[in-house]
């Protein structure tokens, strides 16, 4: 079979190697749309794969720029893993590949990706002149221990989800328009638009039904209203909460903890790892810690190609 370009080589190198979810050929297709998307590739000197860094390209103007798909929690580099060797020479190995990485991306007029949490050295970047900034998520580990995330959890977290046992019913969601409804309405109450169309939603649904890698619940009450729902997305190793969209008239029902909860012990059939793929903003920040996760930092990192590209991207910010 003849290979005639990098993504191509990318997407038989996704066939031997397990990546996170989001780093899928697949996932890529379903979040860019019309968009296009890249791949960067290192090789060894025998020719194979030994780094891959996917991204977005996005026309802005008279700007090429690469910024996060959407529903995209983590991109960045992935490196294969080079085993048997000391500290010293696996730091070494690792910023070599990432530094046979930097240089297509850098073609970019800007770049901007969140880094998954397991990459923890963005050195080769900051040689490179790129700009770090951290931000934070929650993970909980052996989740399959349920009686130990349980009692883990903030008190308060545990009385709201045993309310709700009596007059909420957690069911499969099987129609992304649902869940898309109320994300609209969660945005609303905040004055902003959802930032995806409803087609993206649907295409990563769609795609994760086919391979089994996700699912949907929704909290219905007696009258059958939906209180809330959630996606829930995972790879081989980590479930990630991806979308929760809540009802405007029934926000205080105590349905968004109790999905997360159920969502927690669905996905212990399948991972040992819940990321709550955490938000920033703090009325939502809380509920999520409240769920007694590891704080877990993850990078963001972005660079202006020169000053010129900054200077307009600051002009038009404003």
């Amino acid at each position: 079979m003849a290979v005639s370009t990098t993504k191509e080589q990318f997407r038989l190198f996704l066939e031997k190697e397990s990546l996170p979810i989001f780093f899928q050929d697949w996932w890529l297709d379903a979040v860019c749309l019309s968009e296009e998307w890249d791949v960067s590739v290192s090789f060894n000197k025998d020719g194979a794969i030994i780094g891959v860094l996917p991204y977005l390209i996005k026309k802005k103007g008279l700007f090429d720029v690469s910024i996060m798909p959407p529903l995209t929690p983590y991109l960045g580099p992935y490196v294969v893993p080079f085993i048997g060797v000391k500290r010293v020479e696996a730091y070494s190995y690792y910023r070599k590949v990432i530094n046979a990485l930097i240089p297509k991306i850098s073609e970019m007029d800007y770049f901007a990706q969140k880094f998954s949490p397991d990459i923890t050295d963005w050195y080769p970047f900051f040689r490179n002149g790129y700009q770090q900034t951290t931000s934070y998520t929650y993970i909980l580990d052996n989740i399959r221990d349920q009686e130990n995330v349980w009692n883990g959890m903030k008190n308060t977290v545990r009385t709201v989800i045993r309310k709700t046992e009596d007059n909420l019913e957690i069911v499969p969601l099987e129609d992304p328009r649902i869940l898309y409804a109320l994300v609209e309405e969660t945005f609303k109450r905040q004055k902003l638009s959802v930032p995806y169309p409803e087609t993206i939603l649907s295409n990563i649904w769609n795609a994760c039904k086919e391979r089994g890698c996700g699912f949907m619940l929704q909290a219905l009450d007696a009258q059958e209203n939906v209180h809330a729902a959630i996606l829930i997305v995972r790879d081989e190793s980590v479930a990630y909460n991806l979308v929760i969209g809540v009802s405007e008239e029934e926000k205080n029902s105590g349905a968004v903890q109790r999905l997360i909860w159920e969502a927690i012990k669905k996905s212990s059939e399948s991972v040992d790892v819940f990321n709550f793929e955490g938000s920033m903003l703090p009325h939502i920040e809380p509920v999520f810690r409240h769920f007694g996760g590891e704080l877990t930092p993850y990078f963001r990192i972005s660079r202006d190609k020169n000053s010129f590209v900054k200077g307009v991207r600051n002009v038009l910010r404003k």
